[in-house]
């Protein structure tokens, strides 16, 4: 049975360590939403009100599937914020939908998410953390299309969460869309005039600690508070020294700029061929490739420290992972693992530059590349032992992130980027209802991944995704008046060259 709060609303269970840390980011204003775009044809013979109605019976059935979908967060401006149960959804206002108003569909798209990405969150304890605009296509478009901009609190659930929200969406579409009878009488007892009745007594994903351990040794903890404690003349000159951090606050407000790469279907295929010749991935590369542009754009810069989101799912025991399938549950299973691109391999990259060596630079990237996802590797290796999230836990210990958070706003940046590869969705995966002919209209076509910037963390931040067979989707977001967008867009141009000449017939 669930707990009372004093404002009478249900507690489910308190955050954990992990949501609690990320929680502290929205509510200092350090980070806002996360958000995965979704691109889905749609049935070209429908209305625009049929369009609407699957849709949201599609949502609703994939708010029923995901209990991180349900909750509100009550407390947050405390030691322990606490899950709470909701027992309805107004769907209508937890969708909104826009058309596109620009000449560029794409440059509409990327105001939407800018604009998203530098707010946060309201109502937080009588909304769950999440909403969704729905952009439709411009009346000219060869075949009709609804970009859903699924945004949500990090709090609620990790980057890849966002995959399993479009994955799951993608299937309950195609149910929706062939009238499934099991389908269709589900959403006749919980979902009437845009009202969602939601579960009285389902559970939460569990917390990221409840399900795995995090041992640290005597060496990793020392050499964390060295880095904590040291004077700033000791701080390496790999650190992010260029992009130094700020307060954020309703005066000071965390904005984010944003620019878009589009790698087209064959190059993708041709790059993929290429990473595992050269015995690397897509992550890889991309850590190579912007570590190439900033020793250019950054010349000054004596050395880079990037970084690599890493899904933690993987990790958990083989019990769980029966009970809870992981690879479908919304949640926060994540680090952040580190690479270091030191003050030598710096030099020979920019040597190379200045004398105009092309292919030897290109075996430079691919050096890099490989180099990356043998450290990659060897995190699989060792797990979650000495990671940081055992830090994140023992911060816990304190119950004062907030005091903590602050404190890094007044410390040198490490990582001048971070790398979030969710990898590749398979749109067709969904299985289709016995008997079905394959039809129905529904079918996703494009995914893109972006985060708001984060005021104490990696400078830039590049989210790569792709659907099966389709684009490669690259996002790149910085904290405006910190990093120059100039920089950013650079940074863009040099990636968008260098993924189609690496690979040009």
């Amino acid at each position: 049975m669930d707990a009372t709060q004093d404002g009478g609303r249900p507690v489910i269970r308190p955050l954990g360590p992990l949501e609690s840390f990320i929680s502290t980011h929205h509510l200092l204003q350090t980070a806002y939403r996360t958000i995965l775009t979704g691109r889905y044809g749609i049935p070209s013979s429908s209305s625009l009100d049929a369009v609407k109605a699957e849709l949201e019976k599609a949502i609703a059935l994939t708010v029923l599937e995901h209990s991180m979908m349900q909750p509100g967060l009550a407390d947050e401006d405390s030691k322990q914020p606490q899950w709470v149960r909701l027992p309805s959804l107004q769907l209508d206002s937890m969708v909104t939908w826009a058309v596109s108003d620009a000449a560029s569909h794409e440059e509409c798209l990327t105001t939407h998410l800018v604009r998203l990405h530098s707010q946060p969150f309201t109502q937080l304890e009588t909304l769950p953390g999440w909403r969704i605009t729905v952009l439709q296509c411009p009346d000219d478009a060869p075949a009709p299309f609804v970009d859903v901009i699924f945004n949500y609190n990090h709090a609620n659930a990790d980057g890849m969460s966002g995959k399993i929200f479009h994955s799951s969406l993608n299937r309950n579409l195609l149910l929706v869309s062939r009238a499934e009878p099991s389908v269709m009488s589900r959403l006749a007892e919980t979902l009437s005039n845009h009202t969602l009745q939601l579960p009285k007594d389902s559970k939460l994903s569990p917390t990221q600690e409840e399900l795995m351990k995090f041992p640290v040794s005597i060496p990793f903890v020392l050499g964390l508070g060295w880095k904590g404690l040291r004077p700033r003349f000791f701080v390496p000159g790999d650190y992010a020294k260029w992009a130094p951090m700020r307060e954020t606050d309703d005066a000071h407000p965390n904005e984010t700029t944003m620019q878009l790469v589009v790698t087209e279907a064959p190059t993708l295929q041709r790059l993929l061929a290429s990473c595992r010749s050269h015995k690397t991935t897509i992550t890889g590369l991309l850590h190579a490739l912007i570590f190439i542009s900033l020793c250019h754009r950054l010349s000054t810069q004596p050395g880079f420290n990037g970084g690599t989101t890493v899904n933690m799912r993987r990790f958990i025991n083989a019990e769980d992972t029966a009970k809870y399938k992981p690879d479908s549950m919304m949640g926060n299973y994540v680090t952040l693992m580190g690479h270091a691109f030191d003050h030598s391999l710096t030099a020979r990259a920019r040597a190379l530059q200045h004398d105009a060596k092309k292919e030897q630079l290109q075996d430079l990237v691919w050096e890099v590349a490989a180099r990356v996802r043998g450290e990659l590797e060897q995190k699989m290796q060792t797990g979650t032992r000495d990671d940081m999230m055992g830090l994140v836990g023992m911060m816990a210990g304190s119950g004062d992130f907030r005091s903590i958070l602050k404190g890094e706003l007044q410390k040198d940046r490490e990582f001048s980027w971070e790398v979030s590869n969710m990898g590749t969705l398979d749109a067709d995966a969904a299985p289709a209802p016995t008997g079905s002919d394959g039809a129905g209209g529904w079918q996703l076509e494009r995914l893109v991944s972006s985060q708001s910037a984060v005021a104490n963390g990696a400078a830039i931040l590049v989210f790569p995704i792709s659907v099966k067979g389709g684009v490669l989707c690259t996002t790149i977001t910085a904290q405006k008046g910190v990093v120059d967008e100039q920089l950013t867009e650079g940074l863009a141009k040099d990636l968008e060259d260098w993924l189609a000449d690496l690979v040009k017939e």
